[in-house]
C-alpha cells in the first residue's frame, strides 16, 4: 500500500500515465531472442553519464541524495523486460516500500487503460538506453517533486 505523501506525489506527476506511455513506446517487434548481458547493460548506463550499481540477479540501481534522504531507481532486468522499483530511505531506514514493483503501484492510482500494454519488450540496446533516460526523467520528476514537499514543511511521517 501506497502512503497518502506518496501518492499524492504521483497523482500529481501523473505517474501511472506517463510511467504507461513510456512502456508503450518499447513493444516487442522483433523475432530476436537475444539477452542483455551485464556487460552491454552496464556499457548503456555507461554511454548515458549515469552512475549505476550492479546488484547481483541484475538489478541495476540509480541513486539521488537530498537532505538526510536517498532515492534509489533500481531495474531488475530479466529477459529484456525491466522490472523497476522506487526506494526511498531515511535516515539508513526504509521510508516507502509501496513503490516497489510499479506493477502493484499501478493497482493504487488512477490511469488510462487504452496505455496498457501486453507486448512490452525491450529489443535492442538502443531500445534499453532510451527506457533508461525515459525512467531516469520520471524518477527526477518524482524525487523534484518529494523535496518540493520536504522544502515546504511537508514532512512525511
Amino acid at each position: 500500500m501506497i502512503r497518502s505523501f506518496e501518492k499524492k506525489i504521483l497523482l500529481k506527476i501523473n505517474f501511472a500515465n506517463k510511467f504507461l506511455t513510456i512502456k508503450q513506446k518499447y513493444t516487442n517487434n522483433s523475432c530476436e531472442k537475444q539477452v542483455f548481458k551485464k556487460d552491454e547493460i552496464l556499457n548503456v548506463f555507461k554511454q548515458i553519464n549515469i552512475d549505476c550499481q550492479y546488484r547481483v540477479g541484475g538489478g541495476y540501481v540509480i541513486k539521488k541524495s537530498y537532505s538526510e534522504y536517498n532515492f534509489q531507481l533500481m531495474f531488475d532486468i530479466k529477459y529484456n523486460v525491466p522490472l523497476m522499483y522506487f526506494e526511498i530511505i531515511r535516515n539508513g531506514k526504509f521510508v516507502e516500500s509501496g513503490l516497489t514493483q510499479f506493477a502493484s503501484t499501478l493497482r493504487e492510482l488512477p490511469y488510462d487503460e487504452t496505455l496498457l500494454n501486453s507486448n512490452f519488450r525491450l529489443n535492442n540496446l538502443s531500445d534499453l538506453k532510451n527506457f533508461i533516460n525515459d525512467m531516469i526523467e520520471l524518477f527526477d520528476v518524482f524525487v523534484n517533486e518529494y523535496c518540493k514537499e520536504i522544502d515546504a514543511g511537508n514532512v512525511p511521517e
